[in-house]
């Protein structure tokens, strides 16, 4: 049985993928879709962007810059609030990464093709695909019991070297991207805007019967 994540980018699916590997079973990560085997969805709502959004950054846009991959960041660069500010990923602190995050909270996620919630998910499966969702909260706040639904999914047992990979590399993650998430969490707090709906979004309070949030 072949099992392919399908995730946003910066949503952890890699992780997942990698992990069920160490599972001994066969994994492939994708942004795209699946058509064979089983799925595995992680899902979000809109209140997370800030978080996928800081992940995909540092791993995908900067990671890749770094690695000698120009090309990403030249096309992403495109979509940074203030982009002729910046030549290199490395050059955007935490500060600027805040008030880019700010902004793109009044439109990112309105399009389906953005969203993490799981309806928009299963859209790019096919052959009524069977899939199992893990949410992105779990992977967040409790490591442990998405460990043990990976176990049961797959049948097999958790081992202490799985277990260790796991815990390992989400706290090299965590390392990695606490200073932009606090930097967005002070800016949230000293944002102030006359539209009740951007102030909503951004305060993660909603826009009540909107938008989709599963």
């Amino acid at each position: 049985m072949k099992y392919t994540v399908v995730a946003i980018s910066g949503s952890y699916g890699e992780l997942i993928s990698e992990t069920i590997k160490m599972f001994g079973c066969i994994s492939e990560y994708s942004t795209l879709g699946a058509d064979k085997g089983h799925a595995i969805l992680i899902t979000y709502p809109w209140e997370y962007y800030d978080h996928v959004m800081t992940l995909h950054f540092i791993t995908k846009i900067k990671g890749e810059y770094n690695n000698g991959n120009k090309e990403s960041f030249q096309n992403w660069i495109k979509f940074f609030y203030n982009p002729y500010d910046f030549n290199d990923p490395n050059d955007i602190t935490v500060d600027d990464w805040a008030n880019h995050v700010i902004d793109a909270y009044k439109h990112i996620g309105i399009h389906d093709v953005m969203n993490g919630v799981k309806s928009s998910l299963v859209k790019r499966l096919t052959n009524n695909l069977p899939y199992t969702e893990i949410k992105l909260h779990d992977i967040i706040t409790d490591q442990r019991k998405v460990l043990f639904e990976l176990a049961k999914l797959l049948k097999t047992r958790l081992s202490v070297e799985i277990n260790d990979f796991f815990h390992s590399k989400f706290n090299e993650y965590q390392l990695l991207i606490n200073p932009y998430l606090q930097a967005i969490n002070n800016r949230k707090l000293t944002y102030k805007t006359d539209n009740i709906y951007q102030y909503n979004y951004i305060h993660n309070l909603g826009y009540p019967g909107k938008y989709p949030t599963e």
